[in-house]
C-alpha cells in the first residue's frame, strides 16, 4: 500500500478512512459494494444516493442511511441499529438487532430482527421478510450475536406515525413472501451463496478474505517522536550521590553497653531551651500516663453535647455499630420502600372501603326519593284526573239539556266581562237576542 497518504494528525487520519473506506455518499446511478473482510464490524454510512445498487456484505457495527432515493440496499448482519432516515422509493435487506426508519415513504423493509421494527412519521411502508444470500453470511451472523434460527420470520411494527395526522394512511403493510433471493456471489468464495432461512443441503462456510484490505491507523500515521538529545558525558553533569541498599550496607556489631553522655564543658554554648540533663517525661510509664492526661489537642473540636454517635459503636470505636449496620442494609434491601408501600395500599383499601359505602348510601337515598317523587305523581295525576272526568260530564250534560242552540252557545261565553279596548256591547246585546229566541 505504497501509494497511501501519511498523515502527523490522528484526526485528519481517520477522517481520511471514513470519506474513504467506511461511507458510500454522493453517488447517482451507481453500483456499490463492500466485500467481506472491508468493514470489519465498523460503522457504515450511505448519504445522499441516487438509483444505485447497493451491497455491504459484511459485518457491522452500526448503519446510518440518509436522503436515498430509488436505491436498493443489501447490507450484511448489523450487531447494532439500522437507522434509515429521509429516504423515498428504495429498497432495504437487512439482518440487525433494531431497524429504524423515519421522515420515509415508499419503500420496502425485508428485515430480520428480533426487535420491532421502528416507525416514525413515515407512510407507505412495506414490511417483508429477509431475501438476502452470499456465502460466509451464517459467520457473519454469529460475528453479529444474531441468531438467525431463533428470529421469526414476521417481525412486530411498532408505528409512531399515528401521532402525525397528516401522514397518508396506511403507514405500513406486510407481504407475506419475501420475493426473489438477493444472491450475490463472491469471487475467492470456498460454498455457495447461505440463505439463513433456507440452507436446504449447503454448508456454511467461512468468507472469503477481502479483495481491497482496508489500511489500518498506524498505516497512515507518520511518528512523530522527537529526536533523543545525546548523552552527557561524566563532565558535563554532576553524577548523584549512590544510596547502598539494605543488603548492601555492612553489618553493624551489636554494642552491648551505652556509652555515657558526655557532659557539655563551661566553654560550651548552654543548650537554651534548658532541656539538657533533665529526665524524660516519658521514661517512667506512670509520668507518660499523667501527661496524656494533662495534654489536649487543640485541634480535636469537643462535643458540646456529649451526646453518643448513634453510627460508633461503644464497644468498638473504630467500627460501625450493628444497629446502623442493620438499619442501612434494611434501607438498601428495600425494606423501608416495601413497609411504605405496605401502608399506602393499606390506606388506598380504605379509601375505597369507606366510598364503596358511601355510594351505597347515596345510591339507597337516590332510590328512595326515586319512589317518593313517582309516588307523589301518581295521587297528583289520579286527583287531577278525576276532576276534569267530572268537569268534562257536567259539561256534556250541560249540553245535551233542552236549552236552544244559542242558549248552549252563550253559555260557553262569559257576557259579563266588560273590555276597555274594543266596543262588544252590540255583539252581546245580539248575542242574547238570539239566546231567546
Amino acid at each position: 500500500m505504497s501509494h497511501l497518504p501519511s498523515f502527523t494528525d490522528k484526526r485528519e487520519a481517520k477522517k481520511y478512512l471514513f470519506d474513504e473506506y467506511y461511507c458510500f455518499t454522493n453517488k447517482k446511478g451507481e453500483t456499490l459494494r463492500k466485500c467481506p473482510g472491508e468493514i470489519d464490524g465498523q460503522e457504515f454510512q450511505l448519504t445522499d444516493l441516487v438509483d444505485c445498487t447497493v451491497e455491504v456484505l459484511d459485518c457491522m457495527d452500526r448503519v446510518i442511511i440518509d436522503r436515498l432515493e430509488g436505491c436498493r440496499v443489501f447490507m450484511g448482519p448489523t450487531s447494532g441499529t439500522v437507522i434509515v432516515r429521509n429516504s423515498t422509493d428504495c429498497e432495504f435487506v437487512s439482518a440487525c438487532k433494531e431497524f429504524r426508519i423515519s421522515d420515509s415513504s415508499n419503500c420496502v423493509v425485508r428485515v430480520m430482527s428480533p426487535s420491532p421494527v421502528i416507525l416514525e412519521d413515515s407512510s407507505g411502508i412495506k414490511i417483508s421478510i429477509f431475501n438476502g444470500a452470499y456465502s460466509g453470511l451464517i459467520s457473519h451472523f454469529e460475528q453479529a450475536e444474531l441468531d438467525y434460527t431463533s428470529i421469526h420470520q414476521n417481525v412486530k411494527v411498532s408505528d409512531f406515525s399515528e401521532r402525525n395526522d397528516l401522514l397518508p394512511k396506511p403507514h405500513y403493510t406486510r407481504e407475506t413472501t419475501a420475493g426473489d433471493l438477493w444472491s450475490v456471489e463472491l469471487p475467492g468464495a470456498t460454498g455457495p451463496p447461505e440463505y439463513p432461512l433456507d440452507l436446504g443441503d449447503v454448508v456454511p462456510s467461512s468468507p472469503p478474505p477481502p479483495l481491497h484490505p482496508t489500511p489500518s491507523l498506524d498505516q497512515l500515521l507518520v511518528s512523530t517522536d522527537a529526536v533523543e538529545p545525546p548523552i552527557a558525558t561524566s563532565g558535563d553533569i554532576e553524577e548523584p550521590a549512590v544510596v547502598p541498599s539494605e543488603d548492601d550496607r555492612p553489618i553493624t556489631p551489636a554494642v552491648d553497653e551505652e556509652e555515657p553522655p558526655v557532659a557539655p564543658s563551661g566553654d560550651e554554648d548552654e543548650d537554651p531551651f534548658g532541656s539538657f540533663g533533665q529526665d524524660d517525661p516519658f521514661a517512667d510509664s506512670t509520668k507518660a500516663d499523667e501527661f496524656d492526661e494533662v495534654q489536649h489537642d487543640p485541634f480535636v473540636a469537643e462535643d458540646l453535647f456529649n451526646e453518643p454517635d448513634p453510627f460508633v459503636s461503644s464497644e468498638f470505636p473504630d467500627t460501625v455499630s450493628n444497629a446502623a449496620v442493620a438499619s442501612y442494609a434494611g434501607l438498601e434491601s428495600g425494606d423501608a420502600l416495601s413497609t411504605w408501600k405496605s401502608s399506602f395500599d393499606l390506606r388506598v383499601k380504605t379509601l375505597d372501603a369507606s366510598n364503596a359505602t358511601k355510594k351505597e348510601e347515596l345510591q339507597e337515598k337516590a332510590e328512595e326519593d326515586l319512589d317518593e317523587h313517582y309516588a307523589q305523581r301518581t295521587t297528583s295525576n289520579s286527583s287531577r284526573f278525576t276532576l276534569n272526568r267530572e268537569a268534562e260530564t257536567e259539561m256534556i250534560s250541560s249540553l245535551e239539556s233542552s236549552l236552544s242552540e244559542w242558549a248552549k252557545v252563550v253559555s260557553l261565553i262569559n257576557v259579563s266581562v266588560k273590555d276597555e279596548g274594543r266596543d262588544l256591547q252590540r255583539m252581546r246585546s245580539l248575542l242574547l237576542q238570539l239566546k231567546n229566541c
